[in-house]
């Protein structure tokens, strides 16, 4: 699962008593990919969402022509059926989206998506990440489906990587996934040396009906003395962006304590992101907390906590680049217990505004080192 260190103020906190208020506020959009996501209606209360349904066999009679071609309800699709008719009438037989009543063979993506995944400017998934690794009850508590979810796995775990995103896309989530390349350095990455495994795990995901966002080795800041520099970070994810398939988003994650001046921080991580090295990029970044009083963990704002998403814009030069949250999180206050839920009501609305494809709240125990409790 995710790796957290004990010795730095960026590690991540947990609240599970706040995150149905987001919940009941926020709207979930899940984006249309590849023909593969259907609207459903969303009750009051719940939260607007977009399931995959897998497709099925229909049948269509056609009449005495030799191309058909029929638009399904939204979202929209032209599909073209052809028969060589010899008599009045001809059965064509095709697989279409469930929701469809009509043939669908071929669809075409929509032009306008920036990435694999892509919610839409304006839009942005909301999800989450849950000890034991799954949302379903969470989901059938709240009766809505998770935009996103995040997932963590070790170095050559692609079976399971393959399974959880197949899994989430079945849902009507993105799949989020981080993995650890184990005691391999950036190097051997950018080399070459591991695309037996690398390939593997992209055929797989290729194979996939639907999109994934992924990541390696996310939070490398601390990585440095076991793992390579800046420089060996960005060569090993630019290699891997020489084999994403087009399905999949490559998505590199930093902590944002060492370069977030509003906790102390001062590094510029124009370093961490050359390009040619990602799809879009990926932030952790937490509200300071009520139970590890250390220097710095006072509490901030959602404004204070999200600005440091246009100082990373401003440091790589690229005022439009899509930044997901693929983390954050917030500790209830003993002494006010609605103020964490307000807190994420606020924080949501706000990064919808700020071109946030994704933000994720993590809400489990485990790696968790700030003394406190989820």
């Amino acid at each position: 699962m995710a790796k957290h260190r004990s010795t730095t103020p960026h590690n991540r906190p947990a609240g599970l008593s706040a995150l149905t208020a987001v919940v009941a506020v926020v709207a979930t959009f899940l984006a249309i990919t590849s023909g593969l996501f259907v609207p459903s209606t969303a009750t009051a209360g719940s939260v607007l969402k977009w399931n995959f349904h897998p497709t099925h066999t229909a049948t269509k009679t056609v009449q005495a022509t030799a191309t058909t071609t029929i638009r399904p309800p939204e979202p929209t699709a032209t599909v073209t059926a052809t028969a060589t008719v010899p008599g009045p009438t001809q059965t064509v037989t095709a697989t279409a989206p469930a929701a469809a009543p009509t043939v669908n063979a071929t669809q075409t993506p929509a032009a306008s998506l920036r990435f694999p995944g892509d919610p839409g400017v304006g839009q942005m998934y909301v999800g989450e990440s849950v000890g034991g690794g799954d949302p379903s009850a969470r989901e059938q508590r709240w009766g809505a489906t998770e935009g996103a979810y995040r997932s963590y796995f070790q170095w050559n775990q692609n079976t399971k990587i393959e399974a959880r995103a197949a899994r989430d896309l079945a849902a009507g989530r993105i799949p989020f996934i981080s993995f650890h390349t184990g005691s391999l350095r950036w190097t051997q990455i950018a080399d070459g040396s591991q695309d037996g495994v690398l390939r593997d795990l992209m055929a797989r995901l290729a194979a996939l009906k639907g999109p994934v966002w992924l990541t390696m080795d996310h939070e490398p800041y601390d990585d440095q003395a076991t793992k390579g520099t800046a420089t060996d970070f960005g060569n090993a994810n630019k290699h891997l962006m020489s084999m994403i398939p087009a399905n999949v988003a490559l998505v590199p994650i930093l902590q944002t304590a060492p370069f977030d001046p509003t906790v102390g921080g001062s590094q510029n991580i124009a370093a961490w992101y050359p390009a040619g090295s990602y799809t879009f990029i990926g932030l952790d970044t937490y509200n300071h907390r009520y139970f590890y009083p250390a220097p710095g963990n006072k509490w901030r704002d959602p404004s204070t906590v999200l600005s440091v998403v246009d100082l990373v814009r401003q440091q790589l030069g690229k005022p439009d680049v899509p930044i997901a949250i693929a983390e954050f999180g917030v500790r209830t206050d003993p002494a006010a217990p609605g103020k964490a839920a307000q807190w994420l009501r606020d924080f949501v609305a706000q990064a919808k505004t700020m071109n946030i494809p994704g933000v994720c709240y993590f809400d489990s125990g485990l790696n968790v080192n700030d003394h406190g409790t989820p």
